[in-house]
């Protein structure tokens, strides 16, 4: 047994029975139609008699109102869900169903995307992403395509030879690296963080040729020379100038990441440069050392003939240092004066310990230099070397306090610092 149509038969039309009052108001209507038609009648016959040969033909093309109202269920519904008017003939096929397309469409891929979105007025980044150089590249340019696959190897041998300590051929692949990248495929040196890959090989330059043996016995005994720190620093400046803070773009690498990098290989610099004078100062009475120069005269005339080089070479050591500290916390002060750098806490925190580090140079300076004199402490004096101390401790504190506030966490000898100077 078929399955009942969820749809119902047509119904058929059957007159419908009318009031007295509409019977009777029809009437009335009927009669004056009448005798305004009584003028147009023989004008209506002519027409009547032309157009019926046209009409015959128009009426055979549709359905009548009898086929219309013989449609079975299904097919009505056909044609309601086709939205098709029963009375218009039939497209042609396929009807109901649309045209096939000959063609496929085409996937759209992340590095689409990327590129169209970097193509927008102002361009928008993933996240990931620093600047439009870094953008994924088409391979369809067999060029650039080479150029890459050459960048990749190349990029392989970096990172074998920094793992073999193999400094001088890294550098080498490096320079390799930013001559090949051109263009469309110009490495950016602040993705992936290739900056501090530069930075160390810059770090481990060796010293020139013309060094004295006595200078390349010092730069053996120290983990990095002189000019690989100089080149190092230089390059960190270089960076900054080609990649300032932009408010723009607030989470790419700029100078607000170079910075503390360069203030912190600067402190490590002097730091070192300290500890090696000062281990230089400790064998200056070996028998080894006997025949040096010596830096204090010995003669009858000079007032500190007593005092050994020991002392003498420290003390010019301390103040070394303590000068070129000062020099940092120039610097610092200067590009903390500056917007975007003044709630750096990074920064902030950096030069509090800065301070720290002046005020235990001071009285440093100013104990080699009793020593040197052969004066005892006076109480005067040590309240002179304990007020300039505290004054840096001071400033600290309010540096630390500074950079907490603005979200900086602070290291444990910052934190006692803070501690004690509020006992």
């Amino acid at each position: 047994m078929p399955p009942a149509s969820p749809f119902a038969d047509p119904r058929k039309r059957t007159p419908r029975s009318q009031s007295l009052r509409s019977s009777l108001h029809r009437q009335i209507r009927k009669r004056k139609r009448d005798s305004d038609d009584e003028g147009d009648a023989h004008e209506a016959e002519a027409s009547d008699d032309e157009s019926f040969a046209a009409g015959t033909d128009a009426a055979s093309m549709r359905p009548t109102s009898s086929a219309i109202t013989t449609l079975s269920a299904a097919k009505a519904h056909q044609f309601r869900v086709a939205g098709h008017d029963p009375d218009r003939p039939l497209p042609s096929p396929p009807f109901p169903h649309a045209p096939a397309t000959s063609r496929s469409e085409k996937k759209f891929t992340p590095s689409q995307l990327q590129r169209e979105l970097a193509s927008l007025k102002p361009p928008l980044y993933i996240p990931t992403l620093s600047s439009a150089a870094r953008l994924p590249q088409s391979s369809s340019h067999e060029g650039n395509h080479l150029r890459k696959h050459v960048i990749q190897q190349t990029m392989e041998v970096l990172h074998y030879c920094l793992l073999r300590g193999d400094y001088q051929r890294a550098g080498h692949a490096w320079k390799l690296i930013m001559s090949l990248g051109r263009g469309s495929t110009k490495i950016d040196e602040r993705a992936h963080s290739r900056w501090g890959i530069a930075a160390e090989l810059h770090l481990h330059a060796k010293p020139s040729v013309d060094t004295s043996g006595a200078q390349l016995s010092k730069v053996d005994d120290a983990m990095f020379s002189e000019e690989g720190f100089k080149a190092a620093r230089m390059y960190y400046e270089r960076l900054i100038l080609e990649h300032p803070y932009q408010q723009s773009h607030p989470r790419a690498t700029s100078a607000l990441t170079f910075y503390p990098a360069m203030f912190s290989l600067w402190i490590y610099e002097v730091s070192q440069a300290s500890r090696t004078a000062l281990a230089a100062a400790e064998n200056t009475d070996s028998p080894e050392n006997e025949g040096g120069s010596e830096d204090v005269s010995d003669s009858e005339d000079s007032p500190n003939r007593h005092v050994s080089r020991r002392e003498a070479r420290i003390l010019a050591a301390r103040t070394d240092e303590l000068r070129r500290a000062r020099e940092i916390a120039a610097r610092l002060d200067d590009l903390l004066s500056s917007p975007h750098y003044d709630k750096r806490p990074d920064l902030l925190h950096l030069r509090g310990m800065i301070a720290v580090w002046v005020g235990d140079l001071v009285t440093q300076v100013h104990q080699s230099e009793r020593i040197i004199d052969g004066e005892t402490v006076s109480e005067e004096v040590s309240e002179r070397d304990d007020a300039e101390r505290a004054e840096q401790l001071s400033k600290a504190k309010d540096l630390f306090q500074r950079a907490k506030a603005h979200g900086g966490r602070l290291s444990e000898g910052a934190t006692q610092i803070l501690d004690a100077v509020d006992d």
